[in-house]
């Protein structure tokens, strides 16, 4: 038996039931949902619907001095325990998503899988804390140089064959949480990319999809002009699919007024298409590596491209 897996706070509980349905409705999924409930006082909603419920609270996790307020985002670390044994493979999967077609494809990887980081983002760029040098991290006195450059994966979707949950293993992620919390720009995912990165197959863009916020895959030679060969669609920037400012606003409110009424679920999702998936790793790593020849955004030599422009200024331009 194999399981989905979300984890939610009383805050974020209301966002998971729209996850339920669309897993259920459109990702084909008929195997066992599991949720994370952290410190959740009503989860009845989820055990009507037969989700299996695990309460967490911050003392089921030995994360040192680790603030209470941010315990909820490495609680996910649970997963990789030896108790979740029971499942042969745990898909995780975070509440920003819209699920679109069949995933049960993720299945069929036999180590630790993830898609990467939006933008590609090296490993180093996830342990240095937001506007600081990359080049004094302290994450460069413990990785070597090709793993803090490794592509980086993002923990919003993994795919968990939990033969590999040891004990051994888990302790290790709790130590590094309680080492590193500080230096991991983005909560879990910085800690999970050091110990599981070296190792992890790489699964494709369309499975943890940025369409809407890597707006360059809209642009330039390459280009995606629709979202249509998405399967799990992750709506992080610029707004969340549950603002409703966001264009997905529409469709996650019908989704989730379907989530509410419903408690038997029809299939209505439709296969990936092979083809569609290739074509947009493609566009993605022809985009991604056009950002990285143009520096638009990624800043791994901070203050590199204004040196360069500052030797083509006047001798008495001012900044």
């Amino acid at each position: 038996m194999n399981a989905i897996a979300f984890l939610a706070d009383q805050q974020y509980a209301k966002y998971v039931r729209q996850m339920v349905y669309s897993v259920r409705t459109f990702g084909h999924w008929e195997e066992d949902i599991i949720l994370l409930a952290y410190e959740m006082t009503d989860t009845s909603w989820f055990e009507k619907r037969g989700v299996k419920v695990i309460h967490l609270s911050k003392k089921d996790f030995d994360f040192g001095d680790l603030p209470a307020k941010q315990t909820v985002y490495f609680a996910k670390l649970l997963l990789f325990h030896p108790k979740f044994s029971q499942w042969h493979k745990i898909i995780y999967l975070d509440t920003d998503m819209l699920i679109r077609k069949d995933i049960r494809d993720l299945l069929k990887y036999r180590k630790f899988a993830a898609a990467d980081d939006c933008f590609r983002y090296p490993v180093i760029h996830q342990m240095a804390p937001l506007d600081s040098d990359w080049a004094k991290a302290r994450i460069n006195k413990i990785l070597p140089k090709n793993q803090l450059r490794a592509v980086s994966f993002n923990s919003g979707m993994m795919v968990i064959p939990t033969a590999e949950n040891q004990l051994e293993n888990f302790e290790k992620l709790c130590a590094l949480t309680a080492e590193y919390w500080r230096e991991s720009a983005y909560f879990d995912q910085g800690i999970l990319n050091m110990h599981l990165n070296p190792s992890r197959d790489r699964v494709p863009y369309v499975y943890n999809d940025y369409y809407l916020s890597e707006h360059f895959n809209r642009r330039g030679l390459f280009r995606r002009f629709s979202d249509k060969h998405a399967v799990i669609l992750h709506i992080i920037h610029p707004s969340k699919p549950w603002d409703a400012s966001n264009p997905y606003f529409k469709e996650w409110r019908s989704r989730m007024e379907a989530a509410e009424k419903t408690t038997e679920y029809i299939i209505a999702g439709k296969a990936p298409s092979r083809i569609g998936t290739a074509l947009v790793d493609f566009v993605n790593r022809w985009n991604v590596a056009g950002v990285y020849v143009r520096g638009w955004w990624l800043d791994r030599y901070r203050g590199f491209r204004w040196k360069i422009k500052t030797l083509f200024l006047p001798k008495n331009h001012k900044p």
